[in-house]
């Protein structure tokens, strides 16, 4: 100190002294500096110690996107080696293109500022895939006011859901045999129709609208029996071929064809497929049949062995109930008032399927948009729950199939617009019920997981077309909407394919009348 204050003392008048205060001072500082660049480097080596211990991937990146070099070794596991000067978009698309878009167009809101940033950061993209298939969760924190710096941190969540797909697996597999013991007919029938769609998918999958009538099928009735994960996957896919505007890929048919695959080895393994039953060949019955009718006393008994190899159509209207009701859950509606009309009708095996199947779509959309909500049901003066009828009955030859509820009626004028964009005619009734049906054709403004997608009575449509059916709608604003199906009892060549016990009875009456003695 002393020699600082006699340096001081002359420095301003002996320059010599001065300039060598100056180099103390200088060396003074690079000493300093020197230690505090140990201090960094030490400091430095710590946090990448701590970087590289974390599970977490870490990386700060700009609103533009860029990554910082200082980041968790976890990243780069995560997401494969990153060259430098990469984006995390970039990173994001080597894996995941459809996410790396959306997050894409989330950092470019950002830097607008049109948008709330708390709501832009909850919409980026929380879930992505990376190398070796992973499957990362991602939580986006905003490091300053600004945005110009953002923590991403990224989670393997790969067993996380792996597990959970198990059990969704598990459970699906659980709802199936649930319905199975309940209803084996129309749930084996379900099996049939689903993996006939499969089959179909894996024959042809470059017909778009085709295959997103399958899907939607598929995704409809796997919904009716509780499998959650093939109406996930469906509804993916869905999603996918309608914002890209494509035919289904390679990758999605695997997807699609082993989600299914899974459940029916599953049934498969179980014995699902067995049946306590006595076989018969289908050309002995028919010669049985035959020799049956070629006496009078016999004939009506062809109708009684008909209707006991025939399948009943009240389970199919039972299980569109069951359907309503559990749509009415998802939808947080009051559950249906179901009436099921079945006449004690039954139906060959195996030629009805794909209608009865295609018929959840007409269920769904009365449950999405045709019952209304609660409290619209209250201010129209209406029951709050909403009353749905599923019925068949057998007239002057034909099956007819009525699928009817109590809500809001079919907006026509809606639809009017609706075909007049898409250059369909619009002049009458008839041609208003056409575009009803056609595809990509929806009165709702947003695609979800039960409706909205345009392809769902077209597929009606088409099953209806191919078991020889006729289609009307009677609909009426604030009273209701009914789907009427008519169906010739006869097929093409000549064989019946409806009767109803009434009809067996009234013949056994007769019969038995024509073998009275006369007295």
């Amino acid at each position: 100190m002393a020699l600082w204050r006699a340096i001081e003392r002359t420095s301003s008048s002996d320059p010599f002294l001065q300039i060598e205060r100056l180099d103390l001072e200088l060396l003074a500082n690079r000493r300093e500096m020197q230690r505090l660049v140990v201090e960094l480097r030490d400091r430095g080596r710590e946090m990448r110690s701590i970087l590289d211990s974390v599970d977490q991937g870490l990386v700060v990146i700009g609103s533009d996107g860029q990554m910082s070099s200082t980041r968790s070794a976890a990243v780069e596991r995560m997401l494969g080696k990153i060259p430098a000067h990469a984006s995390l978009v970039d990173s994001f698309a080597r894996w995941d293109p459809n996410r790396a878009e959306w997050l894409d167009l989330g950092l470019e809101s950002l830097r607008d500022g049109l948008v709330p940033t708390e709501l832009v950061l909850e919409q980026l993209p929380k879930r992505t895939r990376g190398s070796e298939e992973r499957a990362l969760s991602a939580r986006y924190i905003p490091l300053d006011d600004t945005l110009d710096q953002i923590l991403v941190v990224l989670s393997d969540v790969s067993a996380e859901l792996e597990r959970e797909r198990e059990h969704a697996k598990h459970e699906q597999l659980l709802n199936l045999l649930d319905h199975l013991v309940r209803d084996r007919s129309t749930t084996m029938d379900f099996v049939t129709e689903a993996s006939r769609i499969v089959q179909s998918l894996q024959t042809d999958h470059t017909d778009r609208e085709a295959v997103m009538r399958s899907l939607h099928t598929l995704k409809g009735n796997a919904a009716a029996f509780g499998l959650d994960e093939l109406v996930a996957t469906s509804h993916e896919i869905e999603s996918e071929l309608v914002s890209s505007n494509r035919a289904l890929s390679p990758h999605e048919l695997d997807e699609i064809t082993c989600a299914w695959w899974e459940i029916e080895h599953a049934l498969k393994r179980i014995g699902a497929r067995q049946r306590d039953t006595v076989e018969v060949d289908r050309d002995d019955y028919d010669r049985l049949l035959a020799r049956l009718a070629d006496t009078n006393a016999c004939k009506q008994m062809v109708n009684s062995f008909r209707y006991a190899a025939m399948e009943s159509i009240g389970s199919k209207l039972e299980q569109l109930a069951h359907t309503a009701n559990g749509l009415a859950a998802k939808l947080g509606k009051p559950s249906p008032n179901c009436i099921v009309i079945h006449n004690d009708i039954r139906v060959v095996p195996g030629v009805w399927v794909a209608f009865f199947s295609s018929l959840v779509h007409v269920v769904r959309n009365a449950m999405s948009h045709g019952i209304e909500s609660t409290a619209a049901r209250v201010r129209a003066d209406k029951a709050e729950a909403g009353t749905m009828t599923l019925a068949a009955r057998l007239s002057a030859g034909t099956l007819i199939v009525e699928v009817g509820d109590d809500g809001a009626g079919i907006d026509w004028e809606r639809i009017r617009q609706l075909a007049i964009e898409r250059g369909l005619s619009a002049t009458t009734r008839a041609d208003l019920i056409d575009c009803v049906f056609s595809d990509g054709v929806s009165t709702e403004t947003e695609a979800t997981e039960i409706s909205g997608r345009g392809v769902g009575m077209s597929a009606v449509k088409e099953a209806c077309d191919a078991t020889g059916g006729q289609i009307s709608i009677d609909s009426k604003p604030g009273i209701g909407t009914t789907f009427q199906f008519v169906f010739d009892v006869l097929d093409s060549k000549g064989t019946i394919r409806a009767l109803s016990r009434q009809q067996v009875e009234i013949g056994k009456a007769r019969a038995q009348q024509s073998q009275s003695p006369i007295s």
